[in-house]
């Protein structure tokens, strides 16, 4: 079984969808039902071995609903993409129309490998939201873990300005983002900050899709 590039960014990584795929494989123990490509995509990437059991630890903890048929594991044809199709339109339409910030892309480029190598070691790691995801709810939830006892500092910002700065007290491990009202937070893409005091900020962006 092969896929398209439904489950694959333009760099040939897993995207937001793949990796949730192969998560939901794992939580169903449907591993021996994924694609191909992905199976092996996986086997080979220690990166994404990392993002899909912080994805799938989420789920595990979550009340996950598992009733009635798989958007993919459960369809006769087996028709990649099936299912999803709408939200991949949407976030391939978000990308294609995304302003990037230069100096942001190089910094989630440096975080990416530094994160891959083995003696990789940080303070603060931001387990959601996943990279590139496709926000569709009127709330973002952050979640992240840290060994520091400093304060921290959260923005999110689009390309035309910072529209959230919070600084939050030592310990926290979580905040949930409003996106309301949605004039305030139009279609596209936007950037995160997460830092501890005085430290360099993790980097990350989302889309957030207003209907």
């Amino acid at each position: 079984m092969t896929t398209n590039q439904t489950y694959f960014d333009e760099y040939g990584e897993l995207n937001t969808l793949g990796r949730m795929l192969y998560a939901e494989a794992i939580h169903l123990n449907r591993l021996d039902e994924l694609p191909d490509d992905i199976y092996n995509h996986v086997l080979q990437s220690p990166w994404a071995s990392a993002e899909i059991i912080d994805l799938y630890t989420l789920i595990a903890e979550e009340e996950y609903e598992t009733n009635g048929p798989h958007p993919f594991f459960d369809l006769s044809d087996n028709s990649i993409g099936a299912g999803f199709d709408d939200i991949d339109r949407i976030l391939a339409q978000l990308k294609a129309e995304a302003i990037l910030n230069p100096t942001y892309e190089k910094a989630i480029e440096e975080q990416f490998a530094y994160r891959s190598s083995a003696a990789a070691f940080t303070p603060l790691k931001v387990r959601k939201p996943i990279a590139d995801e496709l926000i569709l709810k009127d709330y973002i939830d952050f979640e992240w873990e840290t060994s520091s006892n400093k304060d921290l500092i959260f923005t999110l910002e689009n390309h035309q300005k910072r529209l959230i700065k919070e600084r939050l007290s030592a310990g926290t491990t979580s905040l949930r983002v409003d996106l309301r009202p949605k004039d305030n937070f139009p279609s596209g893409l936007y950037y995160w900050k997460l830092a501890l005091r005085g430290g360099k900020p993790i980097i990350g962006k989302i889309y957030i899709y207003n209907s």
